[in-house]
């Protein structure tokens, strides 16, 4: 055992003769030393043997790198969600909906993975589908409550295709996106939803070089229908038809953070 234990240390004691060795025979010039680093950037390579971009230095952020995904050309990305109960219900099988929104309130897992394919450090391309799982808690615990009527305990989540790019503009951190996808939840498609294309920009200042950050997130979809959208009057004035599903949507949100 003492001879195996004395083995390792040799070895290790001579990696380290080793590599100092090869720190004290390396080059004297180093502007030749950073030309040579700066020319094997742009191939280093990932686990996998593909190519690996540059960290875009100018993107600090937190949420946009996350977003921003790996800096591989090519990479999968998944992600896992749970919208429940009020709090003080937690058996429910269904979610709030307190301003009465059209479409199925019931409890669900949802789950989804993407294939992304970078084009360079700042943009990329991306493919993902998702699976969804009504009233989780009620499956696991073998209750069965009655669900709406021609809809399913799960469902695939909307499988679509996306651009995004991110940059620096005037001192604020940038993303924009564009993504189309495909209309699977039963709800929607018995209404003639066949299809979203959404616009989204997210935007993050840095204040005064402090650890606040302030932010905002803008996004707009439009919904295709297989036929016109219907539309009928009431009171005077029009009312959306189709079950009161919308056409269009459009979302504002603010936000603040502060670095720990």
């Amino acid at each position: 055992m003492r001879a195996v234990i004395l083995l390792a240390l040799g070895g290790m004691f001579s990696w380290t003769a080793f590599a100092a060795s090869e720190t004290m025979t390396a080059p004297a010039n180093t502007e030749s030393s950073k030309m040579q680093v700066e020319e094997a950037a742009p191939t280093q390579k990932s686990l996998l043997g593909l190519k690996k971009f540059e960290e875009d230095k100018r993107i600090t952020d937190l949420e946009l790198k996350a977003q921003g995904g790996s800096l591989s050309r090519v990479s999968m990305k998944a992600s896992l969600g749970f919208s429940g109960p009020p709090v003080n219900e937690l058996s429910d099988p269904n979610r709030p909906n307190p301003d009465n929104r059209p479409g199925d309130n019931r409890t669900v897992l949802s789950g989804s993975v993407g294939l992304r394919y970078r084009i360079d450090k700042d943009q990329a391309l991306n493919a993902s589908i998702g699976v969804l799982g009504y009233r989780p808690y009620q499956a696991v615990i073998g209750e069965n409550p009655e669900r709406p009527r021609n809809s399913k305990n799960y469902d695939i989540s909307d499988p679509g295709i996306g651009y995004d790019l991110q940059y620096l503009v005037l001192g604020v951190q940038s993303r924009s996106s564009i993504s189309y996808s495909t209309v699977t939840n039963d709800y929607y498609e018995q209404r003639g939803q066949i299809a979203t294309t959404n616009l989204a920009q997210h935007m993050k200042w840095v204040v005064a070089q402090s650890r606040v950050t302030l932010g905002i997130q803008v996004s707009a979809n439009y919904f295709s229908f297989s036929r016109d959208y219907q539309e009928k009057v009431g009171n005077g004035k029009k009312v959306p038809g189709d079950g009161n599903v919308s056409k269009y949507m459009f979302n504002l949100i603010p936000s603040a953070e502060y670095k720990i």
